[in-house]
């Protein structure tokens, strides 16, 4: 068995964690399980006899506080400086709910006058429940979450008041349940989060509850929070950038970036949605801004956005100093074990571009890209921008690094290209740009750049470049994109932006065509290749390749140790919550056994 990479293993413990959340049903759906289980424990509690009591207690002892407690759960979390939903509100009023019915369940196998008792047990269980969900999702501070935690089992006993008389030996037993339930779920949280205070030193239900906040509200919700956490561990780094500016004689153009900066984490955290932080900062300049993925993998994720604002500050002082002209090669392409290279050279610099489609791939690493563009250098070029195409992968691919076989054949099919395209010089140049944006679903792998095309021809050969706005392809598709513009073009090639906008939704995993029909997908990619053949005209063209100094990055694997703690509090998870939720239930049952 071949052992899995650091990526390998970063990529699946985080689809591990991913697959653990889910989105709550909508509170209606919530409200008809309430009152079906609320008869349900009503006709327990009644022994099982199916008269107008069921109804009575079903929905006056066990529907109404657990309803109540959904509305005042979220005004009560956000008073006290939480974060709540209605519907995590209503999902945890009828877990809660299950519970008190498994309470009801064992108490039909014990005397009937000692319903009650069982009943305030299973009303105690679910702070644990409510204790371990709100530390996590609404506030850390336990004393602030009190309220909201406590609010469901509290209404629950006032219930129960009304319908069964309390002795003092009760009020003893909910006591002493309540007290261990709630202590076995601060318990559970506080060990659970440990890994991850240890390898990062912050307050690891903070961080948890930043970022459901921004998953859920894929806004800004908790992204200042979090870009804090990001800085606080983050390395300088310098980072090569290349800018290749098209502008075509009739107005309009395209300027392609090309930063080894990695698009993440996830959301509009950092890097993410870097496509589209860069076209809104760079409009004024008149052309279509494409961003293609550069060598990167998630060391180089950008702690904050701003380190976004100064990428755009470089690129547009670049591209006021740029001076266009018509010289241009025509388009190569070559192989070396599995890596496809393509390379055109404009205004001297080599554009390359790298695949190794149909074989599942993830991010092409930094000194893999560097040594690229050494290569490439001492092949005649004055310097390249290199771009992993980034079109190919599945779960679990992992990370092409330096030193391997593949990053070895990508150099080596760079130098034959690169030679072989400053054979071909030329002077002719027209351009086509053209986008589409009719597609754009985060939700479905398609960010908001959309499906973005430059048509280049040098001397009647005509080729395609196909970017994407998404974190990378399932396998099989770009070799369909390909095939459906094939009689148009002389060549192509797919792109991704790497755009982790788009995995801000549940599993994680979201390549373009794995939510997206490959049929549409490819229909779209025709139209926008012929507009912009219907567009194509006299250009010039000029490039620029340089250094951003000083960008605080995450930095050597601090992603794959965030991942590995994470995914550690994760995998003991099952076992801590066995361990405190058993430790409170025997409690409880001793408690139930020797209190006369």
């Amino acid at each position: 068995m071949v052992p899995r990479t650091a990526q390998e293993t970063q990529q699946q413990a985080t689809s591990a964690m991913m697959r653990r959340l889910f989105r709550a049903p909508s509170p209606a759906k919530i409200l008809s399980y309430i009152v079906v289980g609320s008869l349900l424990i009503g006709f327990l509690v009644n022994r099982g006899v199916p008269d107008v009591m069921v109804v009575i207690l079903g929905l006056g002892a066990f529907a109404l506080p657990v309803v109540v407690s959904a509305l005042v759960t979220k005004p009560v979390a956000e008073f006290f400086g939480g974060k709540m939903y209605l519907r995590r509100a209503a999902l945890l009023g009828i877990l809660g709910m299950v519970m008190v019915f498994f309470a009801a369940l064992v108490s039909l196998f014990f005397d009937a006058s000692d319903v009650v008792r069982y009943l305030i047990v299973g009303w105690a269980s679910t702070l644990w429940l409510r204790q371990v969900a709100i530390l996590a999702t609404s506030h850390s501070s336990p004393l602030r979450s009190l309220p909201a935690v406590t609010n469901q089992p509290l209404l629950g006993i006032l219930a129960l008041l009304v319908f069964f008389p309390f002795s003092a030996a009760d009020w003893t037993i909910a006591l002493l349940s309540f007290s261990a339930f709630y202590g076995a779920g601060l318990i559970f949280t506080q060990v659970a989060v440990r890994p991850l205070e240890r390898a990062s030193g912050v307050d690891g239900l903070s961080m948890l509850r930043y970022s459901l906040d921004h998953m859920t509200e894929k806004g800004r919700e908790g992204k200042e929070e979090m870009e804090g956490f990001f800085e606080s561990f983050a390395s300088p780094m310098t980072i090569p950038v290349g800018v290749l500016s098209m502008k075509l004689d009739g107005g309009g153009g395209a300027l392609m970036v090309v930063p080894s900066m990695h698009p993440g984490p996830y959301g509009r955290l950092g890097g993410s949605d870097l496509p589209t932080k860069l076209a809104m900062r760079l409009e004024d300049l008149g052309a279509d801004v494409l961003v293609p993925h550069g060598p990167s993998t998630h060391d180089q994720n950008p702690a904050t956005s701003m380190e976004c604002e100064r990428l755009a500050a470089w690129v547009r002082d670049a591209v006021s100093g740029l001076k266009h002209g018509r010289r241009a090669s025509k388009f190569i392409r070559a192989s070396s074990g599995s890596a496809s290279v393509c390379c055109q050279i404009f205004d001297g610099k080599a554009l390359i571009i790298a695949s190794l489609a149909p074989n599942p791939t993830d991010d092409i690493d930094f000194a893999t890209g560097f040594s690229v563009r050494t290569a490439a250098k001492a092949s005649g070029v004055e310097d390249a921008l290199f771009v992993d195409s980034h079109n190919c992968l599945q779960e679990g691919s992992g990370a092409v690094y330096f030193g391997s076989q593949e990053c070895y054949s990508i150099i080596e099919a760079t130098r034959e290209v690169v030679k072989t395209a400053l054979e071909s010089p030329a002077d002719s140049l027209r351009v086509g740009v053209a986008s589409n944006k009719d597609l754009i679903d985060p939700e479905r792998g398609l960010g908001p750049n959309g499906i973005q095309v430059v048509l280049v021809e040098v001397e009647g050969q005509r080729t395609a470049y196909l970017v994407f706005d998404g974190n990378n392809m399932v396998p099989g598709l770009r070799e369909e994109l390909l095939q459906g513009i094939e009689d148009l073009v002389d060549d192509a090639e797919v792109m991704t932006t790497d755009n982790h906008i788009v995995n801000n939704t549940l599993p994680g995993f979201n390549p373009i065509g794995w939510r997206m029909g490959h049929d549409t997908l490819v229909d779209v990619t025709r139209s926008v290749v012929e507009d912009a053949l219907r567009g194509l005209d006299q250009a010039s063209v000029a490039s620029e390749t340089g250094f951003l100094e000083n960008v605080l990055v995450w930095g050597n694997q601090s992603a794959v140790r965030l991942t590995t703690a994470i995914h550690s509090s994760i995998s003991t998870m099952r076992l801590n919550a066995a361990v405190t939720f058993a430790l409170a239930a025997v409690t409880s049952v001793l408690v139930l056994a020797l209190v006369p």
